[in-house]
């Protein structure tokens, strides 16, 4: 329980994915254009709160601030976003891009589940391998068709958030990786075939009377004090 409650923002995340898919694969235009024009109206109200808050501040918060430029870029992406429909390709290549990071991340991921000897380590690999074809073909888009391009992006979602889910669930029964060395790898120098030699200092026995200080010899202990000892000096006597 602990486990799922510390994934679950990543379990959230991939049923999210997952319904976008679904809905990407069954109308990709419309869903694609409604995306763009909420996105487009979102950088919109957000450029012309930057324009409002630079002019409205002091000149030395408006320095540091940046808002115009930020204002400025917002709203020329709004704009973009809201009226042109040409940015469909451009979107489909960033998430190409993102994808092909994404897979080459979850590949090593597979890779080190493998070499910890983890159960499902191949559910991570296979993720990791349709992530980075299903870019690839994103990318050089042999379809020439922007709404069969949008369904294989449709497709990679759905995928990609099963894979997810199920890599997911096998590592919260499996357990985390562990941080240290590979399961099972021994030192060398603790094995009996190892090359180096093992150093019998290591397991020799400590002494405790070895440890423990040495007593003074018995004619170099100091004499006890006497009642003579603790009178006081007289400063006559001593001139």
């Amino acid at each position: 329980m602990k486990a799922l409650r510390a994934n679950f923002g990543f379990i959230v995340l991939c049923l999210v994915e997952l319904a976008v898919g679904v809905v990407l694969l069954i109308d990709p235009d419309r869903f694609t254009r409604a995306v763009l024009f909420v996105v487009g109206a979102v950088l919109l109200i957000a450029g012309v709160v930057c324009v409002i808050r630079y002019f409205i501040s002091s000149p030395e918060m408006a320095v540091m601030e940046k808002n115009l430029a930020i204002g400025l870029l917002c709203l020329l992406a709004g704009a973009l976003f809201v009226f042109r429909n040409s940015l469909f390709p451009s979107l489909t290549h960033i998430y190409g891009i993102a994808l092909l990071v994404v897979g080459a991340v979850k590949f090593q991921q597979g890779i080190d589940r493998l070499r910890f000897h983890m159960p499902y380590w191949y559910l991570t690999v296979i993720n990791a391998l349709i992530a980075l074809v299903i870019s690839v073909l994103i990318l050089i888009d042999p379809f020439k068709a922007m709404e069969m391009l949008w369904r294989v992006v449709a497709i990679a979602l759905i995928v990609e958030a099963v894979l997810d889910l199920a890599a997911v669930i096998t590592g919260i029964k499996a357990g985390p990786v562990p941080s240290g060395p590979p399961l099972g790898k021994v030192p060398e120098r603790f094995t009996a075939g190892g090359n180096a030699a093992v150093d019998n200092t290591d397991f020799q026995p400590v002494s405790n009377d070895a440890a423990a200080p040495a007593a003074p010899p018995a004619d170099q202990n100091p004499a006890p004090y006497t009642p003579e000892d603790m009178k006081p000096v007289d400063p006559d006597e001593s001139k």
